[in-house]
């Protein structure tokens, strides 16, 4: 064991800490693919149900949600509905749930757009 041997490790720090190991280093990591995504979990069926898990009720319900245009208040109910069904927390009222959503249609997730009695929501 090496463990307490200062005289070791100062030379090991003195052999590698120098420009040319670094530069060593640096050519070996350059030849390697360090570009995957490495919080990726391999595809099987325990990563599926992570997946589902992170996902919100909102995104949830979108995803089940046939995708027909209709009002808010519409909306909000079928989502309501969904949520209890699904033993889902959910938001307590068509403003808070507006705000969630909002964030979906940014991300193209859904689409919405105003008519004369309010907001329609769609896929």
């Amino acid at each position: 064991e090496k463990r307490g041997d200062s005289e070791f490790w100062h030379m090991i720090r003195k052999e590698m800490f120098t420009d040319a190991s670094a530069f060593a280093v640096s050519q070996y990591l350059l030849e390697r693919v360090i570009t995957s995504d490495w919080n990726k979990l391999p595809e099987n069926e325990y990563q599926d149900m992570i997946d589902d898990i992170r996902q919100s009720s909102e995104e949830q319900f979108i995803e089940a949600w046939d995708g027909e245009e209709c009002d808010t208040a519409i909306l909000f109910r079928l989502y309501r509905e969904y949520c209890i069904d699904n033993e889902l927390p959910h938001s307590p009222n068509v403003i808070a749930l507006g705000r969630k959503l909002a964030i979906l249609v940014r991300n193209g997730i859904m689409k919405t757009k105003k008519k004369e009695r309010g907001r329609v929501y769609f896929k």
